[in-house]
């Protein structure tokens, strides 16, 4: 796991070694090992690395083929580079190296971008053939690790972080992505909360010359396995084979490993697997919440006497949260994606002294159907279909007490709305002027002409990037390289291709609940799923703690942004603090964009 910073000057104009020097010191944290650079007559690499495999100088970025024809920096980790390897020395490659970035680079020199079918993993690459000028990047097939790039009349610029940016640029905000960074804490795909700044999409290529030219491909959609679902028969023992092994090769490292353990199924599941099944001598971390009663401490314990890892478990407060938001948001790059990212950040500077690398449990939710919304109340069934059949017309549904909840689920977005987790009509309120702007969104939903697969595709792809892009964010500010051995392409095709229903019947996560009934007894397994959740509202009422910050909603900066009801926020935070009503999920949504405001974009406007 490493950081990327380059520079490519249109025109052959010579590349500012200082400030491409100047873009990978702003990412140092992704990789404090090792560090590299090599300037053409046109662009400029900088690199820094975490030394994961291969710890020798062998392994050093930019890395150059023998005949130095292509140069190549890389991010991530490929999970099958060994299987490739030995497909590449029977083509008569020869290796001077044990990592998996040669072995990117000539499979590439190989079969270009067709390579990229080849591999498992999670990666972002540039690879630049100097003898035609031309460059292709590429990102990893569910966006696990980040790529982000600007480009104006002079250059095109690539990083692993937003931040890295501002040595070429001020950065700005992108109005246009307010509703959606309101409503859903992300914005997804393409686009950023800063304006004119992109990511490369997931499962995608770009090429481009010394002019420019841009040619960009999405070479994987993880919509396609959802489109045409097979059997609702279910081979748990083809699954389980596929998923053991994908858990068995994410612990490859030459520097060990960790877990972070949250005490729910998923990670509990990796847990027991590499301790019954592989004999591994394990570590776990873990974030215990002291007198809260949706800590999950009692469910990591049963873990851990189960399988005797050597368990860390860290206490932690809002105290911790308010104290660590600013740098958890300076990390993040954009407003703080989920109020538990600060805890995954501090658990992560814990779980470094052991190992620089940790396992998790992100994205099984979403590919084996966890999450509570899979299981669809009627009302939302019919609203839905209504407004397959009448359109978006809401008032032709009478306007009759009993008919006022269908007539508002179908002025929503049902099947993209059940990502937002608070009430619409009430959050409304506190802004002014918002321009509701979620294309991608829509596009991606747009499909499939059943609800179930619509909540589904937006979880897989909007919601689960936000969830892997927080996993990254948050543990290479540690230097940590954090591993999902759920989210490997192979096994989101497999379980993609079943009847949806035929995972969350008779329980939500059935198939991953099944395979874990041969760990852990059935009132651990078949618990009511908890999740991360923290105490966010009394946090909010204590000045040591949260409510430090309730003041940026109110002081003379935030009123004058022009995209805020400043009279409703300001009555939102009376009537939370008096306890009249829990605005707690709107009132940290507001401090999470305010703080990242004041952070990126104030500063520049001074």
């Amino acid at each position: 796991m490493c950081g990327i910073a380059a520079q490519f000057s249109k025109n052959s104009r010579l590349p500012d070694k200082a400030r491409v020097r100047a873009m990978a010191e702003d990412i140092s944290h992704r990789g404090p090992d090792d560090e590299g650079y090599y300037f053409g007559d046109w662009f400029g690499l900088g690199f820094k690395r975490l030394s994961i495999l291969d710890l020798s100088q062998a392994g050093h970025q930019p890395m150059f083929d023998e005949q130095k024809n292509y140069v190549i920096v890389y991010n991530g980790e490929l999970y099958n580079f060994k299987q490739i390897r030995q497909e590449l020395a029977t083509k008569g490659y020869a290796f001077f190296s044990n990592s998996d970035t040669e072995v990117v680079l000539k499979s590439f020199i190989e079969w270009g971008p067709e390579c990229l079918s080849k591999f498992v993993g999670m990666f972002a690459f540039i690879i630049v053939d100097l003898k035609k000028g031309r460059v292709f990047t590429a990102r990893d097939h569910l966006g696990i690790k980040p790529l982000y790039m600007y480009q104006d009349e002079a250059n095109i610029l690539f990083a692993s972080e937003i931040k890295s940016f501002r040595q070429f640029t001020k950065f700005s905000l992108n109005e246009d992505a307010l509703y959606e960074q309101f409503s859903y804490r992300y914005v997804s795909d393409r686009q950023t909360i800063f304006k004119n700044i992109y990511r490369l999409s997931p499962g995608t290529y770009m090429e481009f010359d010394k002019k420019g030219v841009i040619h960009e491909k999405r070479y994987y959609d993880v919509a396609e396995g959802l489109l045409n679902p097979g059997t609702s028969k279910i081979n748990l023992g083809s699954i389980e084979a596929d998923l053991k092994n994908s858990i068995f090769m994410h612990t490859q490292s030459d520097v060990g490993y960790n877990i972070q353990l949250s005490g729910g199924i998923d990670s509990s599941y990796i847990t027991a697997v590499l301790a019954k099944d592989y004999g591994q001598d394990l570590h776990t971390y873990s974030v215990t919440l002291k007198d809260y009663e949706k800590d999950e401490s009692r469910y990591q314990n049963i873990v851990a006497d189960l399988y005797r890892p050597k368990h860390h478990s860290f206490e932690l407060s809002g105290t911790d949260m308010a104290d660590n938001l600013p740098k958890a948001t300076w990390n993040m790059d954009m407003p703080v994606v989920h109020d538990a990212c600060v805890f995954l950040m501090l658990l992560c500077e814990h779980s470094r002294q052991h190992s620089k690398v940790i396992l998790t449990g992100e994205g099984a939710d979403e590919l084996f159907g966890g999450y509570g919304r899979y299981k669809i109340p009627f009302r939302r069934k019919l609203a839905f279909q209504l407004k397959r059949i009448m359109g978006p017309q809401p008032k032709l549904v009478p306007n009759f007490w009993k008919f006022r909840t269908l007539r508002s689920l179908m002025s929503r977005d049902i099947g993209l709305d059940e990502q937002i987790d608070f009430d619409q009509g009430a959050s409304s309120g506190l802004f002014e002027g918002l321009d509701k702007n979620i294309q991608y969104r829509q596009e991606t939903a747009a499909g499939f002409p059943d609800l179930l697969r619509k909540i589904i595709i937006s979880d897989q792809t909007s919601y689960l990037n936000s969830l892997l892009e927080r996993q990254d964010k948050m543990a290479m500010a540690m230097s940590v390289e954090t591993r999902v051995p759920f989210c490997i392409h192979p096994l989101f095709n497999s379980v993609n291709s079943l009847d949806p229903k035929s995972k969350i019947n008779p329980v939500p996560k059935v198939i991953l609940k099944k395979l874990s009934e041969k760990y852990f007894n059935k009132e651990f397994v078949y618990r009511k799923k908890i999740g991360f959740l923290l105490p966010i509202d009394s946090w909010l009422r204590d000045k040591k703690n949260l409510g430090r910050y309730l003041d940026l909603l109110t002081d003379s900066t935030f009123c004058q942004r022009g995209f805020y009801n400043a009279k409703a926020v300001s009555k939102a935070v009376d009537e939370h603090l008096k306890k009249e009503k829990d605005w707690s999920k709107d009132l940290m949504n507001l401090i999470k964009f305010e703080m990242w405001h004041r952070i990126f974009i104030d500063p520049v406007q001074k």
